[in-house]
C-alpha cells in the first residue's frame, strides 16, 4: 500500500502527461497471468490517482469489458487467464467504484447465459471477488440476488 501512495504521488507531481497516462493505462491493463496478485494493488493505484488523472479508470475499465466481451463470444476453450484477469479486474475495479455495478452484473449474465466450461470458472471469479460487495450494495442488492439465484439454479441442473 504504501509504495502504490508513494507512486502515485510521484506519478501526478512528476510525470502527468498525456502519453505517460496512455502508458500507464496499457501497462495496468497488460497484468501477467502469473502475478494476478497485483491486481487489487493495481485497482488501488488507480482509485488513488482517479482525482487527479480522471480518464484513467474509463480508459482501464473500457479496455477491459472490450476485451472481457471478445473473449466471450469467442467461445474457444484456451486463453482461461487472460479471462480471469479481466473478471478478476472488473470486479475489484467495482469494489473501488471505478467500474460501474451494471456494467459488472452485464458481465456476470453474460457468463451465466452460456454456463459452460470456462464460463462457470468466469462467474464464479465475479462472484468469488466482488459478489459480496454487489449483494450488500443498497443499488445492486436486487439484481445480484437474481444473479445468485440463477447461478445456483443453473449448478443444480
Amino acid at each position: 500500500r504504501k509504495f502504490v501512495n508513494e507512486f502515485a504521488v510521484e506519478f501526478c507531481l512528476h510525470m502527468n502527461t498525456k502519453l505517460n497516462r496512455q502508458k500507464l493505462a496499457k501497462i495496468l491493463f497488460n497484468v501477467d497471468k502469473n502475478r494476478m496478485d497485483l491486481i487489487p494493488f493495481y485497482a488501488r493505484l488507480i482509485k488513488t490517482l482517479h482525482p487527479c488523472v480522471s480518464e484513467l479508470p474509463i480508459m482501464i475499465s473500457d479496455m477491459l469489458m472490450r476485451d472481457f466481451r471478445f473473449q466471450i463470444r469467442k467461445k474457444d476453450q484456451i486463453y482461461i487467464h487472460t479471462k480471469i484477469k479481466n473478471a478478476r479486474f472488473i470486479a475489484e475495479l467495482t469494489k473501488f467504484d471505478l467500474c460501474a455495478k451494471a456494467e459488472t452484473m452485464k458481465c456476470i449474465t453474460l457468463t451465466l447465459q452460456d454456463f459452460t466450461h470456462h464460463n462457470v470458472e468466469l462467474a464464479c471469479t465475479f462472484i468469488e471477488h466482488c459478489g459480496r460487495y454487489l449483494l450488500r450494495s443498497h443499488d445492486s442488492h436486487l439484481r445480484a440476488k437474481a444473479l445468485l439465484e440463477i447461478m445456483m439454479r443453473k449448478k443444480q441442473a
